[in-house]
């Protein structure tokens, strides 16, 4: 599916109330860390996911120059934020329409060049505000604020608007437009072109062709587009399908609105079965149907900055690295003010290892989205990659402001503890956001690897799915692990990750024949060697690196000059990771894992005792993990699980004490 942290970005809005699925439990129910662990925040790195995009050992062929930093000095005046219209409509079901109206001419404005426009993420989040817009300009970073009201009845519209001048409240520009509905482009367009006069924003040639040229010019096709937006907004997967269903009436109604075939791109990428997305669909469904709507697109119009982007995502997902850089470079030149499209770009230079060009991206997204906890989480990531205290210190503070006590963030202080070793804190983080959003499969799973680590199995049942199968593998049922992969695989045949899953199983089940054929047919068909034997997405949570497995197999199978080659890559791939600062307990359990492989076990005595130290507490996998069998019966590697079975024992006794307590 997709990267976790797109998956976040997409799958996440920020409300007033904070970060939520739409789903989840009003804000102010819940509970707020104490202040004093915020510094500790980022570590959570992408939230509740230890997904690190890093690809340090590969070579990646030519290294285009990086992204800029987006200026905020200069001329200020020529920024702005459009904040939703008012919908002064007696029927209140219209507002679907004045936020369409609001969004269209963002999206307009946002394809000039010289004028900065904030985000719709951040300028939705003052929906109905009523303070002083100086705070809004503040907040956004902007100097003009564009704002006004929508009143629909019938085929007729009423439209005012004024553009303000931010540091004095001063109007710079009103309007009022009273027009039929089918004159509503028109009207757009004279909005547009008034902000700019008023702005002074000198316009490239093909700007001005662009602003007069409007996306569609069927009224139908446009209301649905905008249905379309207003449900695809909302973020669950009945609104998603209605979303699905407006875009595609849109498309019918005018078969050649590109934004229609974008939207509906979007909108399949999040109807995806993955946890943090919202649909049933499965990643080749997702990949054909999303694929075909921006090929569309493209086709249509091949200077849409958002297709350009939607196209770079999909090739992403696909891990098709360089590629995707590739169109998300030309979405940022065609609309520089796209956020999407610079986070995206940081999460290519940080799968590049590329960690000041993705600290450049991610900076740029904060500029243009103030208000966006995920840009922001990304942006401290980063920099507490690099070491960056003081910087890391402020976003960390930012983040906690924007989203605090929500199931979320939540979550994520619990993942920050528990790869610390601090399972009682951690659970009682994971607790208060399942006391939210007692259906968050994240928060779920998190919280039954922590009984699953302190030898409950039967409360570790009770929350964990079976992907991964860490109830299965701790407990030896190997050939149920067998079983259930290859349920996986009937039920998407064409999804790789799906067969290294049952591959591993076999491994596990020491069927190391099955294991082979099948790793070898997944190594065959990807794309990209580096990427099915580094990809850092197991790394650090789960403690998986893919090329271990295979020279774990080998080495079994009695191929030991292939398993020693594997092991050396691996070295360098986790020491590239140590070098750019990421310590953490499962990187040395990795280390040690290599170490048994090469039946070096004072290596593995070293490894394993710091990764311990840091925080490591799942003593059930050294009783199972294939890799380290040459040295499981090695005395001192039992006397380390033996007191780390210690320490998980007072543990899980403080904590069952602790919830006789709450009961």
């Amino acid at each position: 599916g997709l990267p976790l942290v797109l998956l976040f970005a997409w799958a996440f809005e920020l409300t007033p109330e904070g970060l939520k699925r739409t789903e989840d439990v009003p804000v102010d129910s819940s509970i707020t860390p104490s202040t004093g662990r915020k510094l500790d925040f980022v570590i959570i790195g992408v939230l509740a996911v230890a997904v690190v995009f890093l690809a340090i050992t590969h070579d990646w062929g030519d290294q285009e120059s990086g992204p800029e930093q987006i200026a905020v000095s200069g001329d200020v005046q020529q920024s702005i934020a459009v904040l939703p219209f008012a919908n002064m409509s007696s029927d209140k079901e219209n507002e679907y329409f004045s936020d369409g109206l609001s969004e269209t001419l963002l999206h307009m404005l946002a394809q000039i060049k010289d004028l900065r426009v904030a985000a719709r993420t951040s300028s939705f989040q003052f929906k109905g505000y009523t303070g002083d817009v100086a705070d809004i300009g503040k907040q956004l970073k902007v100097a003009t604020v564009l704002e006004g009201s929508v009143r629909k009845a019938g085929d007729t519209v009423r439209v005012t608007a004024q553009l303000i001048n931010v540091d004095d409240g001063y109007h710079l520009w009103s309007g009022t437009y009273d027009r039929k509905l089918e004159d509503i482009f028109a009207i757009q367009d004279e909005i547009a072109s008034q902000v700019v006069e008023a702005l002074k924003v000198t316009l490239l040639e093909e700007e001005e062709e662009r602003l007069a040229q409007p996306a569609t010019v069927n009224v139908d096709a446009y209301n649905l587009y905008l249905l379309g937006r207003h449900f695809f907004h909302q973020r669950t997967e009945e609104t998603l399908l209605q979303a699905k269903d407006y875009f595609q009436d849109a498309i019918e109604a005018d078969p050649d609105y590109a934004l229609a075939h974008t939207g509906l791109a979007d909108t399949y990428m999040l109807l995806e079965d993955s946890p943090s997305t919202y649909g049933r669909l499965s990643r080749l469904e997702v990949r054909g149907k999303a694929g075909a709507a921006v090929e569309r697109a493209l086709a249509l119009d091949p200077g849409l900055a958002e297709a350009h982007a939607s196209k770079g995502l999909l090739l992403l997902n696909d891990n098709q690295i360089k590629a995707s850089g590739e169109w998300l470079r030309s979405a940022k030149e065609l609309n520089p003010n796209y956020a999407m499209a610079h986070m995206w770009m940081g999460l290519v230079e940080q799968q590049m290892g590329r960690f000041d060009l993705a600290e450049v991206s991610y900076r740029n997204t904060v500029e243009l989205d103030p208000m966006s906890v995920v840009a922001r989480n990304n942006l401290a990531y980063a920099l507490h990659a690099k070491g960056k205290t003081e910087a890391l210190a402020e976003q960390v503070d930012t983040i906690a402001s924007l989203a605090p006590g929500t199931p979320l963030v939540l979550t994520g202080y619990g993942y920050r503890s528990y790869v610390r070793g601090d399972l009682l804190d951690a659970a009682a983080n994971l607790e208060r956001s399942l006391e939210l959003n007692p259906a968050y499969r994240l928060t779920r799973n998190m919280y039954g690897r922590i009984w699953l680590d302190l030898g409950d199995y039967d409360r570790a049942s009770e929350f964990l799915s079976d992907v991964p199968p860490w109830r299965l593998m701790a407990q030896g049922q190997f050939e149920r692990m067998v079983q259930a992969a290859e349920q996986r695989v009937e039920g998407n045949a064409s999804d790789p990750d799906r067969h290294a899953s049952l591959a591993i199983a076999h491994l596990f089940a020491g069927n190391l024949e099955q294991a082979r054929l099948i790793f070898e047919n997944v190594d065959a068909k990807s794309t990209s060697r580096h990427d099915a034997l580094f990809s850092g997405g197991g790394v650090l949570f789960g403690g998986r690196l893919a090329a271990l497995d295979r020279a774990s197999m080998y080495s079994s199978l009695g191929d030991r000059q292939r398993s020693r080659d594997l092991v050396a890559e691996c070295r360098s791939f986790l020491a590239g990771i140590r070098g750019q600062g990421i310590n953490v307990a499962n990187i040395y359990y990795l280390e040690a894992a290599a170490a048994a492989i090469l039946e070096e076990p004072d290596k593995v005595l070293e490894f394993l005792e710091r990764a311990i130290a840091g925080g490591f507490r799942s003593g059930w996998l050294l009783d199972v993990d294939p890799k380290l069998a040459t040295v499981r019966d090695d005395p001192r590697i039992q006397k380390l699980l033996a007191d780390l079975k210690a320490i998980n024992a007072e543990t899980r006794a403080q904590l069952e004490a602790d919830s006789g307590k709450k009961r």
